[in-house]
């Protein structure tokens, strides 16, 4: 779908990969998907903006040329847009990457998560997860599960086997959103095979999610996330901002420093601010539109316009709590 030059282009004019990375890919596959991953996740943020401000009579199931054409923007998008072009980009690039379909817990429809897997020449297997709108930042061994990571402000994840043909991804004591489990420990939030898809096998689940607001939470409130580079996170600590004290967690937490890998969770009404040891912030606005100026500063790659089209889509819904609240 595209050609080396054109993700070569990519890699270095959007991504901002170091000028040697074509020397890391050939020595070092792993090293390179990792660099891809924290380079992806600054610069390419989880949005629905683009998705949501759409007109309602112009909304319609995206193609995968539409992929590709958005992809090399560096706009960001939902896990189709961002994993599917990963899959194209990294096959563009010689790596034997193929995508694989995945149901989110508590979805009204099956099939709705896109994700990449990537074969190693020694037939490792790992998932390269930049579409997830939950912060992530290095590839997956799906040879060596289970495979915990504690990424969300507090709150572990774990990768498991769940059958011969199911591997699941569970949170371990809460989520993102900083509830704890009542009555559990933990929770499954998506579950997918390792079965090969082609694009055409997303076509149901992306035409309600592009389309459909009743099967569709991102037509109906901001799900958002990017990590934050070094300087805004000076800036955060320098800044009005005071960060409130962790949640969720019981351990001693390390302090905040411009090296911490920060990021940002919109959601509904709220936008968390957090590491993998705490959520440091919690804002909560009473409107979207109150809520816009903070999405337009902290995701400055996004069309302020757009942000503001989308904030009126998502205005015309009323917030109330879903399961979702409870396990992301």
């Amino acid at each position: 779908m595209i050609s080396y030059e054109q993700a070569k282009k990519h890699l270095e004019n959007v991504l901002k990969l170091p000028a040697d990375w074509e020397i890391t890919l050939q020595k070092d596959p792993l090293e390179f998907l990792g660099l891809y991953m924290r380079h992806h996740a600054t610069r390419i943020p989880f949005q629905n903006v683009t998705l949501a401000a759409v007109e309602k009579p112009k909304r319609v199931r995206p193609t995968e040329e539409d992929i590709v054409t958005q992809g090399l923007t560096g706009v960001g998008g939902c896990c189709i847009n961002l994993n599917f072009f990963t899959k194209i980009l990294l096959v563009a690039v010689g790596l034997d990457a193929f995508a694989i379909q995945g149901t989110h817990n508590c979805a009204p429809v099956d099939g709705t998560h896109c994700m990449v897997l990537v074969r190693l020449k020694d037939g490792s297997l790992y998932m390269v997860e930049v579409g997830g709108a939950f912060p992530i930042l290095e590839p997956i061994p799906m040879q060596n599960l289970p495979f915990k990571i504690l990424c969300a402000g507090g709150f572990p994840y774990e990768f498991r086997q769940i059958s011969d043909t199911l591997v699941g991804r569970y949170h371990i004591g809460g989520g993102l959103l900083g509830g704890q489990y009542i009555g559990k420990s933990e929770d499954l939030r998506t579950s997918w095979d390792l079965f090969p898809r082609k694009f055409s096998e997303f076509d149901h689940p992306m035409l309600e999610t592009f389309t459909n607001p009743p099967n569709s939470a991102l037509l109906r409130n901001p799900m958002m996330c990017r990590y934050f580079f070094p300087e805004e996170v000076q800036d955060l600590l320098e800044g009005e901002l005071a960060f409130s004290k962790s949640n969720g967690i019981t351990h001693e937490i390390p302090p905040l420093s411009a090296e911490s890998d920060v990021f940002i969770f919109a959601w509904k009404y709220l936008i968390i601010i957090g590491d993998k040891h705490a959520r440091r912030l919690v804002k909560k606005y009473t409107s979207y539109k109150d809520m816009a100026p903070d999405l337009i500063k902290f995701f400055p790659m996004l069309d302020p316009q757009e942000v503001l089209k989308a904030c009126e889509a998502w205005s015309e819904f009323e917030v109330v709590v879903t399961a979702y609240d409870s396990i992301l």
